[in-house]
């Protein structure tokens, strides 16, 4: 629906398009904000969601109005930055009376709809009073809790802590247009630790780094990346394969080569240093050689190119709260492929 949104505002006409409706002030928007959009709006066209982003957030933070709000919404709605979205369509929907708004509201109002569709609720109880919670490393507040947190439907890690206690770390998935339930009691750490003279007291903090505004409030899962990983490594085996046929090939031809003796005699007629490979056939011979080993080194190269694919894709897919993938036995094949291929 956003991507569709963009195409749409892409083609719309120059007074919508480009600035000509006026905002709130009714003064148009300055020429380097105008410039911002149309960048934007035309990477949005191609398809460049993740370049067109930064461009409008730029046209956001030098004008806020509700068209810079909405161009921006509907970028991060197109990534999956569900929270950030919802955040900023609402802002734009909100001014009533805004031409431009008002001209693409009902598609405003679907996009925003189905991004929080995507949007879940964590309650979080427990004890102590005054207990500080974190959620991806980003504070949500203390305990009590006056209301739920939203956040992007996924796997999320929770972090409560407080002084004279034992932190608590948890990881739990948030489901959309649900409200998920967590109660953390913390545990008192004992007292002759707790207040030890000579011993500084540990600073409370994630250790984890902020990073970025939208890696923190909600990464987008990219649900291909798994598939992407499993045909790479059907391919890696496949790979393999063709290189293991290859060297095979490539022994059966050099020993036909090795062997092979004019008719009527016994003696090899070929060899690799002799002029012409021994002539005739010895040179066909020793060529299909030459090719059965090419496509060895082709399957087992790919093969291990392959495999890293996989496993690339494996890792980016994993979620930072779950335990660290081993190497799979199917990948395997593609990195023994490519230490063969290096010693043939």
């Amino acid at each position: 629906m956003a991507l569709l949104l963009g195409v749409c505002f892409a083609g719309a006409p120059a007074g919508a398009q480009e600035g000509g409706d006026a905002d709130n002030d009714s003064a148009a928007l300055p020429a380097k904000v105008e410039d911002l959009i149309r960048e934007g709006v035309k990477l949005r066209k191609e398809g460049r969601d993740n370049l067109a982003l930064p461009v409008f957030q730029r046209a956001y933070d030098l004008v806020r109005t509700p068209r810079t709000a909405a161009q921006l919404g509907l970028a991060e709605a197109s990534l999956g930055y569900w929270l950030s979205a919802e955040e900023h369509l609402s802002e734009a929907l909100a001014a009533p009376g805004h031409p431009w708004v008002n001209q693409y509201r009902k598609t405003l109002e679907e996009t925003l709809a189905d991004v929080r569709a995507h949007i879940g609720e964590l309650a979080v109880t427990g004890t102590p009073v005054g207990a500080k919670l974190e959620v991806n490393g980003k504070p949500q507040g203390t305990l009590p809790l006056e209301k739920p947190i939203r956040l992007a439907e996924g796997r999320v890690r929770v972090r409560v802590q407080a002084p004279g206690f034992s932190d608590s770390t948890q990881s739990l998935r948030i489901e959309a247009r649900k409200v998920s339930e967590l109660q953390v009691d913390l545990e008192k750490t004992p007292l002759d630790t707790a207040s030890a003279p000579g011993i500084p007291a540990p600073t409370l903090g994630s250790s984890e780094p902020a990073g970025d505004s939208y890696a923190v409030r909600d990464l987008p899962r990219r649900p291909w990346l798994k598939p992407l990983g499993w045909v790479a490594a059907g391919s890696a085996a496949l790979a393999v394969g063709v290189g293991t046929y290859g060297l095979l090939e490539q022994r059966a031809r050099s020993d036909d080569f090795h062997s092979y003796a004019l008719p009527g005699t016994t003696t090899a007629a070929c060899g690799e240093k002799a002029p012409n490979r021994g002539g005739g056939i010895c040179k066909d011979l020793y060529e299909d050689v030459q090719s059965a080993g090419r496509l060895a080194v082709f399957g087992f190269v790919a093969g291990g190119v392959l495999a890293a694919a996989a496993v690339t894709a494996f890792v980016l897919d994993r979620d930072p709260a779950e335990e660290p993938y081993a190497l799979s036995p199917l990948l395997t094949p593609g990195l023994w492929g490519v230490a063969l291929s290096a010693s043939y």
